[in-house]
């Protein structure tokens, strides 16, 4: 089960092996034949905070069970859904620090592929704004930021986008506001804020000219000033994640946790109606920060591929991370799965708690 809302959940497969199988929801059902390989399916119309049963029956052999409970929903009516996306790496051919998983001559490669199918998923799932939390190019080459321009040209909803180290630290770089601008598309230095039903926005730019590491401290007073100033709750979004100690225990490196957590502290005395999210680190996670729920999101091109979305309630938030559906796309996900010896598949999806939940909003 890799996703649950409070009226829907995601379940996936890598294999449902010979025969084709009946699999069952309430009543939701759906009929999915052998020899199709990785695959997934969406029960929707479910009760919120119930548990419910999905029941897999195949041609031979006996049925399989997955309980799963859908999520309660933040208290008030949902008002605004928006979605991000990071990390494609457009121009990138490989994946994994060894570079031994290859992709051979495509027509589409995987980054834009993978994009392609984790936008159109969203907008189906009803996202009126979407932003792009970094790493949008692999090397930030004008061709690359060109490819940009092409997946995100018809995109029929606001896009807002943040740079992240490999938009702005390759040496052979350009600049990605000038490119980004050439191209029509929406980078926002530094601090900006935007405001949708139920929530602001806040856009923070973590990067820092040539080099991978982010940075934070420098825009603490003007990222106080900017969740202050909200109606009600803020979200800050960000590339670089908050590290839990000063030094890294993993690869990519993040911000300190000396630095990230005064940070953090000094956003919740300006409004504590806040939470948090990153890329950078292609895996699902969720912490709590400093009474601040904290999220990392995936990449949509590597295993497991995937997009977050948010429903913003009156009093609250939802996010959900939903696996990308394109069989094209699916084929590439699970052979990257196989990065760092096959432990990928294990270090990234994280839990489903760490992917899907509720947080309601404490009272400023």
């Amino acid at each position: 089960m890799f996703a649950v809302e409070d009226d829907a959940a995601q379940l996936i497969w890598t294999d449902l092996g010979p025969g084709s199988v009946d699999i069952t929801c309430r009543d939701h059902h759906s009929v999915v034949a052998s020899g199709a390989g990785p695959g997934s399916v969406v029960f929707d119309g479910l009760t919120p905070d119930t548990d419910h049963t999905a029941v897999f029956r195949p041609e031979s052999g006996r049925p399989t069970t997955r309980r799963f409970r859908t999520l309660s929903p933040p208290p008030g009516e949902e008002v605004f859904r928006f979605a991000t996306v990071s990390d494609l790496h457009i121009g990138r051919g490989h994946f994994g620090f060894v570079k031994f998983i290859r992709e051979g001559p495509v027509e589409v490669p995987h980054p834009l592929r993978c994009g392609r199918a984790a936008i159109d998923e969203l907008l189906a799932w009803g996202a009126q704004h979407l932003v792009i939390k970094g790493d949008l190019v692999d090397q930030g080459r004008p061709e690359q930021w060109d490819d940009a321009r092409a997946l995100l040209a018809d995109v029929p909803i606001p896009v807002d986008l943040i740079a992240g180290n490999h938009d702005n630290s390759h040496p052979r770089s350009v600049d990605p506001w000038v490119e980004a601008d050439r191209v029509g598309l929406r980078l926002h230095r530094d601090i900006s804020t935007v405001d949708v039903p139920g929530l602001r926005m806040v856009l923070m730019d973590s990067t820092t000219r040539g080099v991978d590491i982010g940075r934070w401290r420098h825009l603490d007073d003007d990222a106080a000033e900017a969740v202050a100033g909200a109606a009600g709750a803020a979200m800050l979004i960000v590339h670089h994640h908050p590290m839990p100690l000063p030094f890294p225990t993993f690869l990519p490196r993040g911000i300190p946790a000396l630095s990230a957590r005064p940070f953090i502290r000094n956003l919740v005395r300006a409004n504590p109606a806040l939470m948090g999210t990153s890329g950078h680190t292609h895996r699902n996670r969720r912490r709590d920060i400093c009474g601040v729920p904290w999220s990392e999101v995936g990449s949509p091109k590597d295993y497991p591929g995937g997009w977050a979305g948010y429903a913003v309630h009156e009093g609250g938030i939802r996010q959900v991370v939903r696996r990308v559906e394109r069989q094209d796309c699916l084929e590439w996900l699970e052979l990257t799965g196989k990065a760092a010896m096959g432990l990928w598949r294990i270090w990234s999806p994280g839990t489903l708690d760490d992917r899907c939940f509720s947080y309601t909003w404490p009272k400023r």
